[in-house]
């Protein structure tokens, strides 16, 4: 992968925060922080802080992991520009303004961690919300997500897919 970033899934980092995600969220930057907690290689906790920069009021309504690993391949992933398959666990994260928690504690059901494995976040609006078959340039680049909803403003952009190496 040209750019990835890293997350520590180990004992001496259950203790801080680490950078998850960022995006635009209704013009805003919005970061997501994750704390992991790890026992005997497998993740035991998971909590989220979202910052608003914006001060905005920014927070999450929800979040939860999916159950099992997904395989991420293709046009999505790329490593020494060669399209490649990738194992992921996967968060899914709804912002909204004015509700919802700063910190939002996640379900994890003790996940085993195996070498060699990637953590993704994904929106709402991202995948399993507004982004339809014919958008899909998000791979590659922002775009704007128009809400479905009659009267309402768009819900911001989504950035591209980032992936970061879990290191054990």
């Amino acid at each position: 992968m040209k750019i990835s970033g890293t997350v520590h899934f180990n004992e001496a980092s259950s203790d801080r925060h680490q950078f998850i995600y960022g995006s635009l969220f209704n013009g805003n930057f919005v970061s997501l922080y994750g704390k992991f907690t790890i026992e005997n290689g497998k993740l035991k906790a998971l909590s989220i802080l979202c910052h608003d920069y914006s001060k905005n009021n920014y927070l999450i309504n929800d979040a939860f992991l999916e159950p099992s690993y997904n395989e991420r391949s293709g046009d999505e992933v790329v490593l020494d520009e060669v399209a490649t398959k990738i194992n992921c666990i996967t968060l899914k994260v709804d912002l909204v303004k004015n509700s919802g928690v700063p910190v939002f504690r996640v379900p994890t059901n003790d996940i085993a961690i195996p070498n060699d494995s990637y953590f993704e976040v994904r929106r709402k609006d991202d995948q399993w919300g507004g982004i339809t078959e014919e958008n899909l340039k998000f791979l590659t680049e922002c775009v704007e997500i128009k809400s479905d909803k009659k009267g309402l403003a768009s819900p911001g952009k989504i950035c591209p897919r980032a992936y970061s190496k879990i290191i054990l």
